[in-house]
């Protein structure tokens, strides 16, 4: 390799860090910020008045726990790809290099596998949107 392919890839190991790290802030924030709302909102006044209970406050946290817990992994594989390019870097070791870009695989399969998940998930509601309003329109529902 260069030097300048390695530089490259020594400023690509720091920027992957950095966003692991942003990443993984996010997620914590995520689940504290919608833990406290989904738990506290029951004894708030106009959630109170609506007969928002104490189940779906819960089921409303599980459900974003699991959108973090499925945020987690890819950032993760992300942080230890640039920790991995980092010491291959600084070591001049290609199995830490290998290492990394196992990682950096791992990242963009599963984040590609859920962006696929995402699409066909876009593409029913929006099938089942229009056959609502079809439906709704017609006076049948």
């Amino acid at each position: 390799m260069t030097i300048f392919s390695i530089e490259h890839l020594r400023e690509i190991a720091k920027w992957s860090r950095f966003l692991a790290i942003i990443g993984f802030v996010g997620i914590g924030l995520n689940v504290l910020g919608v833990g406290f709302f989904f738990l506290l909102a029951p004894s708030m006044a106009p959630f109170a008045a609506e007969g928002f209970n104490m189940f779906a406050g819960f089921a409303g946290f599980i459900v974003f726990v699991f959108i973090a817990a499925l945020y987690f992994l890819p950032i993760l594989w992300l942080y230890r790809f640039g920790d991995n390019l980092k010491k291959a870097i600084d070591m001049n070791n290609s199995a830490e290099l290998e290492s990394a870009f196992g990682f950096l695989k791992k990242h963009y399969k599963y984040v590609g596998i859920l962006v696929i998940c995402l699409i066909l998930f876009y593409g029913l509601m929006i099938v089942f949107g229009m056959l609502g309003g079809i439906f709704a329109a017609m006076g049948t529902l």
